[in-house]
């Protein structure tokens, strides 16, 4: 069928020939794929909790240095603000040193706000449900994908008054990372120069908020949709996948009352998530 079997050999002698140095030997092939598969997820697991544990770390660290060249840069910013407007004129880099000194401000926040998902993700703690938007999810999502999404194009369709749906945001984000960042990387074997676009759409249908994530790399093979939920399923190569994401995503999903399915139209892959709306009570 073109899988892969673990089998294991046992033998047994039983008897030797006293003549020919010859034996009887007894012997039996079993199955033993499961027995390994679940190995490999034991070491799957543990490599990822170790991660997390090494996250964390690594997020104290750096916020340290990241507070201080914050700190520095808008130092550094206030005193240039104090400089007279006559000698501000007659020294006109002053002004690109200050805009500058902005950008490092700015991208040292972004990076500080990258660092502290990276702690709330490894401290999987839990978060209480509230109303959230779609839009806002997408949001931080694409804010830590930015790297990853360089060659391709986010196409984001969700309408303003779209209705809030009843949640915790961090395991929103984990979803919408998992699928945009499959999406982007199932284009690693389209041809270079191609368009690479990433579709977000989301809709209303009566008490049912519908977002769905698609892409136009060519769709998920017949033979793997089937189980693209599975637990520790994957078709990446080894080290670039732990074959969690989905199977997390599915329930988050569930958990929340939802569905979510995989599907190929258009040339590409689609996965849409359907989630109860929440609407605002009515007061009296």
């Amino acid at each position: 069928s073109g899988t892969t079997r673990w089998l294991r050999n046992t033998l047994r002698v039983t008897a030797r020939a006293a003549n020919n140095g010859g034996a009887d030997v007894v012997g039996y092939l079993s199955d033993v794929t499961r027995e390994m598969q679940e190995q490999l997820q034991r070491q799957q697991v543990t490599t990822l909790l170790t991660l997390g544990e090494m996250a964390t770390g690594i997020a104290h660290e750096l916020n340290q240095p990241l507070t201080s060249i914050s700190f520095a840069a808008q130092n550094a910013s206030i005193k240039l603000a104090r400089i007279p407007d006559a000698i501000k004129a007659q020294a006109p880099g002053i002004a690109s040193a200050a805009e500058k000194l902005k950008r490092v401000v700015d991208q040292t926040m972004r990076a500080s706000r990258l660092i502290e998902h990276m702690r709330i993700f490894a401290r999987n703690q839990p978060q209480s449900a509230t109303p959230i938007s779609w839009a806002a999810v997408l949001d931080s999502a694409l804010e830590i994908l930015i790297a990853k999404l360089s060659d391709c194009t986010v196409l984001r369709d969700i309408p303003a008054d779209l209705p809030a749906i009843l949640a915790a945001p961090i395991p929103l984000e984990q979803i919408l990372i998992n699928l945009i960042s499959n999406a982007a990387d199932a284009y690693n074997t389209a041809l270079p120069g191609l368009p690479r676009p990433i579709l977000v759409h989301a809709s209303a249908d009566g008490g049912t908020v519908i977002l769905r994530v698609a892409d136009r790399a060519g769709g998920i093979p017949p033979n793997v949709l089937p189980r693209v939920f599975e637990p520790f399923f994957t078709t990446k190569d080894p080290g670039r996948g732990t074959g969690l994401g989905l199977a997390l995503a599915f329930g988050t999903v569930t958990e929340l009352g939802g569905t979510i399915t995989a599907a190929n139209a258009d040339g590409g892959a689609v996965f849409e998530i359907r989630l109860p709306a929440c609407y605002p009570t009515a007061r009296s």
